[in-house]
């Protein structure tokens, strides 16, 4: 990897030490190191930094160490494509990764919301914790945010009880409002969700 890479020897076994203190196995981080390097040098970041954000990726969203070089290049295409860095990305996901993957959300579709609440200044782990909560909210709502959800018309999942995406979601929400007054949308929104998870 110091050959191959513009990386050292040092800074490599850096990256392996913080994986095999993360718990990760010999396999997993042999197989982590080189994208870990990649990702690092996309983003400007330390070996070591680079390795923290992408175990907390594969902890919260179970993402296997054979899979990281995919899951690197969404990173830096998000990075280059929307309001925030590789390390608002990190702690994004390090609140909402797992309660995301729980709810069978992709990485992708996980990533893109990140990249929109970015966008409109909700970033790192105000994303994180905003999405989560959100999550939690249509999964597991107040009786006045469930009676709300019914009177609007809207299904949060399907007959089998699988959360259904957040986008169809949202598109659900969007038709149920339409033509409301914009108080009458915030009104509602607000027995839904809390302040943050409202926008």
């Amino acid at each position: 990897l110091g050959a191959e890479t513009q990386f050292t020897a040092r800074d490599a076994a850096k990256g392996m030490a913080f994986y095999a203190q993360a718990g990760f196995k010999v396999t997993e981080i042999h197989a982590a190191m080189l994208p870990t390097l990649d990702l690092a040098a996309a983003g400007q970041l330390d070996v070591a930094e680079s390795a923290d954000i992408l175990a907390k990726i594969m902890h919260g969203m179970g993402v296997p160490a054979t899979d990281l070089a995919y899951h690197v290049d969404v990173l830096t295409k998000a990075m280059q494509t929307a309001n925030t860095d590789l390390q608002q990305l990190g702690e994004a996901f390090k609140y909402a990764g797992a309660v995301s993957k729980t709810a069978g959300i992709s990485f992708d579709a996980t990533t893109a919301f990140l990249q929109m609440m970015s966008n409109a200044g909700i970033q790192a782990d105000m994303a994180g914790t905003t999405l989560r909560g959100a999550l939690l909210a249509l999964t597991s709502p107040s009786k006045e945010a469930q009676d709300q959800i019914n009177a609007l018309g809207v299904d949060t999942m399907d007959a089998n009880g699988n959360f259904l995406s957040l986008a169809e979601i949202i598109g659900q929400f969007e038709v149920a409002m339409a033509g409301m007054g914009t108080g009458q949308k915030l009104e509602i929104l607000g027995r839904i969700f809390d302040n943050r998870q409202a926008s």
